[in-house]
């Protein structure tokens, strides 16, 4: 026999509650590496804009900041705004955006690194 709606939503909101608190370890790892990479891309940003002469390795060092730039600051909050919503997120157009940043973001970089191998 299938719960009532509300039997259903208490479960989940159960279920959902027991995950956070297995999910805080993962969390706090997260936010340490946003903070982390946050703070250490914008000085390869700043440092690498302004000290150093212009060659493509340059170029592709920064490119490399600026994606990790963008997974701090939209991926990450995104993963751990996930994994506080895991039984009910009901938002399909921002898991949609949150996916597409960091695959996009993840991808970038990649490429961006064989770029530099096959430029030195």
């Amino acid at each position: 026999m299938d719960p009532k709606p509300e039997e259903r939503g208490r479960i989940l909101e159960d279920l959902q509650n027991d995950v956070t608190l297995q999910m805080i370890p993962a969390m706090t790892y997260l936010v340490l590496l946003g903070v982390i990479g946050l703070i250490g891309n914008s000085l390869v940003l700043f440092v690498y804009s302004r000290k150093f002469r212009r060659n493509p390795t340059r170029i592709f060092i920064l490119a490399i900041a600026s994606f990790d730039i963008v997974t701090n600051t939209v991926v990450i909050p995104g993963e751990i705004y996930d994994m506080f919503h895991i039984y009910d997120f009901n938002f399909p157009y921002l898991c949609k955006v949150r996916l597409f940043f960091n695959a996009f973001t993840t991808m970038a970089a990649a490429m961006v690194l064989v770029a530099v191998a096959v430029a030195r």
